[in-house]
């Protein structure tokens, strides 16, 4: 029948001295006379009308291919294909070799369901007024993967540690945190791909990496046991613009001067143990100088004009990154460890008067003290200075200038100025405890723990000497440095 696009009729004319339609049991009879009532021989029946919207064709031509995981991915064989077209018809097809279905049916809005084994089902509408063809795709089911993690001490054929913590996440992002058992070892269940992972226990040192577990498997890592410092500590002395040393009982104490400080600073330190380099800032004239461990090959480091009062310095070296206060412009310089690609990140605003700076490299997070402002307080951000939050660790903060990270433990120190204290806190801001070290502290300025020895080391600025400590505050000792200080404002423990 040729519809040709317009409003056509089909009209059904009976001649009733030829055929009448028998109501008994819906059969047809052919009769040679009628005798219905009102209805003489001859009448014409009423038109049935059938029609289609104008310009419509009377049926269309879907060809729909399925695909893996996305429209761009891969055609799946033999998926199955149901649903029904415009007018209700049904259809259920599988497709063929290249992944698709062709289907007829009446011009409107189409229902379909495609489905295959280890596939997710996927069920959708969609408008289908003219032959065409188009995509859908199924997401390939994942199996989970088992992975068991053995800890070890020192390398991966020493002994197994039992209690280590064990954090990360799987390949979808899904957490987990998880301490290893007796025999040393963790269970995860996730999802394959690429993992992330942080070990860690007191009295070791922590690791973290990323590694792919596509299948469930048994891997196996280590955790390097701490040794008590036998090193150094450095130690800025402000006013004879030296560089203090001494072991770490204050005994055989040096100074020496470094070029580019010798009028003022320095100020800030930290310590490359591997490469044996001190970085050390200078204030007044906004310079960061790179040396020797005794002061030697000083190199002034090109930071690009970003400096503005440079305070204290964090060393991620594994990174090869250092993260600088600015105390002038409110800031945090980030640069390479010679100083170039330098970036300045402003932490969305939230510094006020920045000195002391410690990152936690594996969680992907940077602390600043602010010094002052409307709320003395430390800021945590990502290491892109993305993402601030402003912890007040619960008002016990005053005049802060230096903050450390006991990243075993979790929890951060800070020394305040103001009240000749530390604050001890969870890395959260929780839990907030003031330690007065037995009132030995006088403006402290500079701070740095040895998490192995469990000890604090603190640079008095007020009567020129280092306080020693257990990092609950208890244990007390003060340390003269052979008189060599005149008032200190950093301390760094290195080699």
């Amino acid at each position: 029948m040729d519809w040709g696009g317009q409003q056509k009729e089909v009209v059904l004319r009976a001649a009733f001295h030829t055929a009448l339609l028998a109501a008994t049991v819906g059969t047809c009879m052919m009769l040679t006379s009628c005798d219905l009532p009102g209805i003489g021989l001859g009448v014409e029946i009423a038109p049935i009308v059938i029609t289609h919207p104008p310009g419509a064709p009377a049926t269309v031509t879907l060809t729909l291919y399925i695909h893996e995981d996305s429209v761009g991915g891969p055609p799946i064989q033999s998926a199955r294909v149901q649903g029904n077209d415009a007018v209700g018809v049904l259809f259920d097809e599988y497709t063929n070799a290249s992944g698709y279905v062709t289907i007829t049916g009446e011009p409107g809005t189409w229902s379909f369901t495609a489905s295959k084994g280890g596939y997710d089902s996927a069920s959708w509408s969609l408008a289908i007024t003219v032959s065409s063809t188009e995509h859908a795709s199924l997401s390939k089911q994942v199996t989970a993967v088992t992975l068991t993690l053995y800890i070890h001490e020192d390398s991966v054929s020493g002994p197994p540690i039992q209690s280590a913590w064990v954090q990360g996440n799987d390949a979808s992002g899904v957490l987990f945190d998880e301490y290893t058992n007796s025999s040393g070892y963790v269970t995860v269940t996730g999802t394959p791909g690429t993992w992330s992972f942080t070990a860690s226990k007191p009295g070791y040192d922590s690791n973290w990496w990323s590694q792919p577990v596509t299948s469930s498997t048994t891997e196996h890592t280590f955790l390097s046991k701490q040794v008590a410092s036998s090193g150094h500590m450095y130690v800025t002395s402000l006013v004879n613009h030296k560089v203090v040393t001494a072991d770490l009982s204050g005994s055989g104490p040096t100074s020496f001067s470094i070029a580019g400080c010798e009028a003022h600073g320095p100020v800030g330190i930290a310590v490359d143990p591997i490469a044996e380099k001190l970085y050390v800032s200078n204030w007044a004239e906004s310079k960061l100088i790179m040396a020797d461990l005794d002061g030697s090959n000083a190199q002034l480091l090109d930071f690009g004009g970003t400096l503005d009062g440079p305070n204290h310095i964090a060393l991620d070296l594994a990174g090869g990154k250092m993260y600088v206060t600015n105390e002038n412009s409110n800031s945090v310089t980030v640069a390479n460890l010679d100083g170039s690609s330098a970036v300045v990140l402003t932490l969305g605003g939230t510094l006020n008067e920045p000195y002391g700076i410690a990152i936690d490299v594996p969680a992907g997070h940077m602390y600043v003290q602010n010094y002052s402002g409307p709320l003395v307080s430390v800021v945590r951000a990502n290491l892109d200075g993305s993402s601030p939050i402003v912890m007040d660790l619960g008002g016990t903060l005053s005049n802060s200038r230096d903050i450390c990270l006991d990243l075993v433990a979790r929890r951060m120190y800070v020394v305040n100025t103001g009240t000749d204290s530390v604050t001890r806190a969870n890395l959260d801001g929780t839990g907030a405890t003031v330690l007065t070290l037995g009132g030995k502290l006088h403006l402290p300025y500079g701070l740095a723990l040895d998490v192995a020895a469990g000890k604090m080391y603190v640079a008095n600025y007020g009567s020129s000497n280092v306080v020693v400590a257990d990092l609950d505050g208890g244990n007390v000792q003060v340390l003269a440095i052979g008189g060599l200080l005149d008032r200190p404002a950093d301390i760094e423990l290195g080699p």
